[in-house]
């Protein structure tokens, strides 16, 4: 199987599986020193960050947090999609209710926002979701 080639960069084309795995590496470049995002690669394969692999692609950067990660919709990480998708549900400023805000920030807080994304996607997820920011259902732990 070939894989279908997702970005075509000035040293060559990239796969779709290694530009979202170079997209959710991060770590300490071994290079510089710095904590971030890792999608480059040395000769011998260790990962460093875009600076010192000579990375200039604006796709690995959100334009609303501008934290470097996978671009999900219209140029925002996954993180600040699923937070504003949920905010659109839940409404948590309208009335103001700080229950509703902390929900928001744990779910879009989550290790794999794209999971989260992805169950909201559900019917059943969506319309309990839809049902809790009309405040047609109470918060509750149950």
């Amino acid at each position: 199987m070939v894989a279908k080639i997702r970005v075509r960069c000035p040293d060559g084309a990239i796969c779709g599986i290694c530009f979202t795995e170079a997209l959710r590496t991060h770590g300490r470049c071994p290079v510089c020193g710095d904590e971030r995002l890792l999608p480059g690669r040395r000769p011998d394969g260790t990962a460093i960050c875009r600076n010192c692999a000579g990375i200039t692609r604006p796709e690995m950067q959100c334009v609303r947090c501008e934290t470097e990660a996978e671009r999900f919709r219209g140029g925002a990480c996954a993180r600040c999609v699923v937070t504003e998708d949920l905010e659109s549900l839940l409404k948590p400023t309208t009335p103001p209710d700080l229950r509703l805000v902390r929900l928001v920030q744990a779910l879009a807080s989550a290790e794999r926002p794209e999971s989260i994304y992805t169950w909201m996607r559900g019917k059943r997820a969506r319309e309990l979701l839809t049902a809790i920011g009309e405040r047609e259902i109470e918060l509750t732990h149950d």
